[in-house]
């Protein structure tokens, strides 16, 4: 477990060696019952009169809960990925489910936690040796698998939009209602996200 004071988040780490099934919820080491378990844990209450779940009468700070799935491979960390992307719509905004690989998770927490930027390529202007370079004054650190959601949803948001133009150029009546984009839900919940870590960012 860590904790971030500045955003206010605790994180759950899950290491996923890759030696037990991701989805057979019947299996008690499978990524799935662990899901089930954390959503328990954070979601599930001690006192519905009071609003107090088990995870605020354990932790009484009001930070933020994320349970972080760390894999050894990619095709393990995009299989999690799915598969909390699929939990995640059913799931509490109070509580976030991410899936992260190895070296991805070790450069985004140095980032978060101790403020050490991530690595860069070698260029003719690096820093000297054994001088850290300085980590950016705007924005916030994004994920490759993050980054491909909003890609995914700005694709399909795009596409709704495009068909829509087209019947309406060809002056012909829109009869039926378009659906949202299929990653709507989990876009809004990640921009949230980013957009907390910056608004609660030290100048």
């Amino acid at each position: 477990m860590l904790e971030d004071p500045i955003r206010r988040r605790r994180y759950f780490i899950e290491y996923e060696t890759g030696s037990a099934t991701v989805r057979n919820a019947q299996h008690k080491t499978a990524t799935m019952t662990k899901i089930v378990r954390y959503s328990g844990f954070i979601l599930g209450f001690t006192n519905i009169i009071a609003n107090e779940t088990y995870y605020k009468s354990h932790f009484h700070d009001d930070y933020t809960p994320v349970l972080v799935f760390v894999t050894r491979t990619a095709a393990r960390c995009a299989t999690i990925a799915k598969l909390t992307e699929e939990r995640w719509r059913g799931i509490d905004v109070r509580f976030e489910v991410r899936a992260l690989a190895l070296a991805e998770a070790c450069s985004e927490f140095r980032a978060q936690l101790v403020r050490e930027a991530p690595p860069r390529s070698p260029s003719p202007q690096r820093a000297p040796a054994g001088v850290a370079a300085p980590a950016p004054q705007d924005g916030v650190l994004v994920s490759s698998r993050e980054l491909d959601l909003l890609r995914r949803f700005q694709e399909e948001a795009l596409q709704i939009i495009r068909r829509i133009r087209h019947t309406v150029r060809a002056r012909q009546p829109v009869d039926a209602e378009p659906s949202y984009p299929e990653q709507t839900h989990s876009a809004a919940m990640l921009m949230q996200r980013l957009l907390q870590s910056k608004a609660t960012k030290p100048e």
